[in-house]
């Protein structure tokens, strides 16, 4: 325990005043006086010439309960696309289905159907609170959330599966 307070210490940086900072990863904004934690810098998705914060379009989501109802496990991340650069996904568990479709293509199996009305489920419900430039471009339908030991999301099994599939 000794050697992670030293460590912790030696993390932290000087600013101007003597203020002293410890740097994370994490994306804020202060809003009337409280800070908004939106997600982590790393969930950032350049898409289009667009900086898109993928962890406030989920805090977005999950404060629509129909999106809650039918997405009980949700998550966005960035996938390749030549044409956007990147686009953010939509990855959720939709009924033991897997599936994925992209605004640029056709369903070509009914699981594709299913995650091209998941989409546009989405994005409608999401686009009266966010702007266009911020709506998921694609969806992906996995049959199982990939979880680690602590309760939260696996990130690193879902940007494989980004990777991997679609």
């Amino acid at each position: 325990m000794v050697e992670y307070l030293d460590t912790l210490e030696d993390s932290f940086e000087l600013q101007e005043h003597g203020l002293r900072v410890l740097p994370t990863n994490d994306l804020g904004r202060l809003s009337d006086d409280k800070l908004e934690v939106l997600g982590r810098i790393d969930d950032v998705v350049l898409t289009g010439g667009v900086n898109v914060s993928a962890g406030e379009v989920l805090l977005k989501a999950l404060d629509d309960p129909k999106i809650r109802e039918r997405f009980p496990h949700l998550w966005f991340g960035p996938k390749t696309d030549p044409q956007w650069g990147q686009v953010l996904v939509a990855v959720a568990v939709s009924g033991g289905q897997s599936g994925y479709y992209s605004k640029d293509q056709r369903p070509t199996k009914s699981s594709d159907e299913s995650a091209r009305e998941g989409l546009e489920f989405l994005r409608s419900q999401l686009a009266s609170s966010l702007p266009q430039t911020h709506l998921p471009r694609a969806l992906m339908l996995v049959e199982e959330f990939p979880w680690l030991a602590s309760g939260k999301p696996d990130r690193r099994a879902l940007y494989r599966l980004l990777k991997t599939k679609g």
